[in-house]
């Protein structure tokens, strides 16, 4: 893990050494608009956030809706109480942490921009990893306690149409014709 983070630092260190490099005069101080973290084209708000800082798969969103929508895991009113509530518990620390990833990262690239010394820059960058390795050890954590309430072939089920959730969900009965 410790190798895997250094190599993302030297990636995001060595990419602000290259614009750095490339300048051939200091940049000029950055507008107030770039302060802010850059908006996506997309308009996907959080969750192109949540996916930008954060590998890992978002199990509980697609739990808490399943159950909504014709319960193709067969989730128990029980099951689904305990996962509502982890989640109430846990998602606004998650959000918060997310947030924090992207702001550091503006603040990094705007530092670069703005022609700031490597080391500080670096020291943002740092806190950015450090608040991502964070995540992924709460993801982790989730994973571990969705599978302490599910059954394994709950798990099995919701890992293996992960990427394919319509797989999981029942034929809608076709529509009678009217006559």
């Amino acid at each position: 893990m410790k190798r895997f983070l250094k190599l993302v630092l030297f990636v995001f260190a060595t990419s602000a050494f290259t614009l750095s490099a490339q300048a051939a005069e200091p940049a000029p101080a950055p507008a107030k608009a770039m302060e802010k973290p850059m908006k996506k084209p997309n308009g996907k708000g959080f969750y192109h956030e949540l996916l930008h800082a954060n590998f890992m798969p978002n199990l509980m969103p697609k739990l808490l809706r399943s159950y909504t929508h014709g319960n193709p895991l067969k989730l128990t009113k029980e099951q689904y109480e305990k996962l509502a509530k982890y989640h109430k518990e846990h998602f606004p620390n998650v959000k918060a942490m997310i947030k924090n990833v992207m702001h550091l990262e503006a603040e990094a690239r705007n530092m670069a921009l703005a022609g700031k010394d490597d080391k500080d820059i670096i020291k943002v960058g740092e806190q950015s990893l450090k608040v991502r390795s964070d995540i992924m050890h709460a993801k982790l954590k989730c994973r571990a306690f969705v599978r302490s309430v599910l059954t394994p072939e709950q798990f099995t089920m919701l890992a293996d149409n992960f990427h394919h959730p319509k797989k999981m969900m029942p034929k809608p009965a076709p529509a009678a014709k009217a006559s």
